[in-house]
């Protein structure tokens, strides 16, 4: 007799469990697991780069990068010409080698030190340190490949950023025409002031 009174009283409850599919599990406990899918979670108006966002002046136009080595690449122009900017992470070198190496890209008319001549400066971050690097000059272009002929290009500029994350060092180049450099100057550097880890 137990036993029938017990069967009767689980057949009732799993039919009232199926005919009420919403209440038999309270909502808050529902989750959907995407095993190993990253959860990432953006700031309204942040831009990923890497392990990094910020908030990409609306004037910039994000391109797809051209090479693999490019981490992220956008535009900028006006009446002057079209800039590019590149961010770069996980290359081989230090950050000085790196450094030494894009102020060799450009010459001077005078022929004196483009480093000598380069205005870098020390900033914080969040947690984070940045160097932010200025010159301008003949802009030595290596040609396709790396293997044709220089390109020059006075008149040009290089506005750089240099930011130490925790993952590792992040690079934003930025090279074009001396004048829209310095049209967009301010801007470069508001982006960069808006950046931070994810």
């Amino acid at each position: 007799m137990v036993g029938f009174i017990l069967s009767v009283y689980i057949t009732l409850s799993e039919a009232n469990r199926y005919a009420n599919p919403v209440k038999s599990i309270p909502s808050s406990s529902v989750q959907v697991l995407n095993r190993g899918e990253e959860r990432i979670t953006l700031k309204d108006g942040y831009s990923r780069i890497g392990n990094l966002q910020g908030i990409v002046p609306g004037s910039w136009r994000r391109e797809t990068p051209s090479s693999s080595m490019r981490l992220a690449q956008f535009s900028f122009s006006d009446e002057s010409g079209t800039s590019e900017l590149v961010v770069f992470a996980g290359i081989g070198g230090s950050v000085d080698d790196n450094l030494d190496r894009w102020l060799g890209q450009f010459r001077r008319p005078d022929n004196e030190s483009v480093a000598d001549h380069a205005t870098i400066s020390h900033e914080h971050i969040g947690d984070m340190d940045v160097n932010f690097v200025y010159t301008e000059g003949t802009y030595l272009q290596a040609g396709m490949g790396m293997r044709g002929p220089t390109i020059e290009k006075p008149n040009y500029g290089l506005m750089a950023a240099i930011i130490k994350a925790a993952d590792g060092p992040y690079y934003f180049k930025c090279t074009g025409p001396k004048k829209v450099l310095d049209n967009y100057r301010n801007s470069f550097e508001t982006f960069i002031h808006s950046i931070e880890p994810l």
